[in-house]
Formats: C-alpha cells, sequence, structure tokens
C-alpha cells in the first residue's frame, strides 16, 4: 500500500512478503526495505523531493514514535515529555509536521523546525492532528470541537482557517501542495467516505 510519493517519483509505502508488513521505498522499480531496527512495525507515510522519509514506527514495548529515514540513516523523534509522537508530513526544506499525545491522553499537532518543536492546536479544539505541509510553511490537517466534530484547517503565516465540506459531517485534509491545492476526504450525512480535491 503506498502512502506517499515526491516530485521524482519515489514511493513510500507499506507491503506484504509473506513474513509479515514491511516498509519500502520504491526508487524507479528498485525496491528497498526501510524497517525501522528492531521495531515491531514501521508505516512511512511522506517522502520530500530529496528522498527524506518521515512515518511511525512501533517498539518493542509497543510505544509508537515518530522518524526521519534520509541518506540510509533512520533517526528517531519524540517530542519531549510526549507519550507518543508520529510524523505524517515533510517537506523540501525537512520541516516535518506530526502528531504527539501528551502525558495526560490529549493529542496536538506539531511542527519540527530547525530543530525546534512547536504545537499546534486549533483554538478550542480537543484534538489537533498536522498531516502534511508545503514548501511555503502551510499546514493542513484535522481537529475535533468541543462537540467532537471533525473539520479539517489550514494554519499559513501563524493563522489557522477552518475548512469544512459542505454539509459534510467531518472533513480532515492530508496534503497541500506547493500551489495551494488540498486533498483528504471527508464523510457525508449517510456515513459515506468520499476523498476531497480543492483550494
Amino acid at each position: 500500500m503506498p502512502w506517499g510519493i515526491n516530485t521524482a517519483g519515489q514511493i513510500v509505502g507499506v507491503c506484504n512478503k509473506g513474513d509479515g508488513e514491511h516498509a519500502f521505498l520504491d526508487d524507479g522499480g528498485v525496491i528497498t526495505i526501510i524497517d525501522y531496527p528492531r521495531a515491531a512495525t514501521t508505516q512511512p507515510l511522506d517522502i520530500n523531493s530529496a528522498g527524506a522519509v518521515v512515518g511511525l514506527y512501533e517498539d518493542l514495548e509497543h510505544v509508537v514514535h515518530a522518524f526521519l529515514y534520509d541518506s540510509g540513516t533512520f533517526a528517531t523523534i519524540d517530542y519531549p515529555d510526549g507519550a507518543t509522537t508520529d510524523a505524517r508530513g515533510i517537506n523540501s526544506a525537512g520541516d516535518i509536521v506530526g502528531t504527539t499525545e501528551d502525558l495526560s491522553g490529549t493529542t496536538h499537532g506539531y511542527l519540527l523546525s530547525g530543530g525546534s518543536f512547536t504545537l499546534l492546536d486549533f483554538p478550542l479544539a480537543t484534538y489537533t492532528s498536522a498531516f502534511g505541509i508545503n514548501d511555503s510553511g502551510d499546514i493542513c490537517g484535522f481537529y475535533l470541537d468541543s462537540a467532537n466534530v471533525g473539520h479539517g484547517f489550514i494554519y499559513s503565516s501563524g493563522q489557522f482557517s477552518n475548512v469544512d465540506v459542505a454539509g459534510s459531517a467531518r472533513t480532515a485534509l492530508a496534503h497541500v501542495t506547493n500551489s495551494g491545492v488540498v486533498t483528504g476526504f471527508f464523510i457525508d450525512q449517510q456515513g459515506e467516505i468520499h476523498g476531497v480535491r480543492g483550494r
């Protein structure tokens, strides 16, 4: 199952080789297994134009960590004092976005840029998750409001904007391109899931 593709056509995802699931990198038809060392599972979620991969892995104690795979080398990404961390998007500059759950069980989005973390919490939300980031630093994702209703969002120039498909029960944004096109999904009032693409 592919999860991410970059401008060079490199693809990352998860495959089943018969001995279980493995993370893979497909570079022009050449497949490389990129399982995090000594992890129970590995899930790559995005790859940037330079071939750097981000995702998540579950260690042998079943704790979820984010990872960066770059030039054949893995690095763990853990939000300070977070219970779990994942990485869902990376741009050409190497800025990473994802989700962290704190020790009280609250889920926050985050941005990791220049070695520094910034929490991303949609105002008054009970849950925020950052999914994608473009080369301008625009971030998209998903949040739950106080009524537990799910919405998409864009975070740009320090400001959050709510993004919902009209009439939907729930909207989530997964990717934002450099030209500002967003993709994701929404759930209609009958509970059916649909893809979405727009500006």
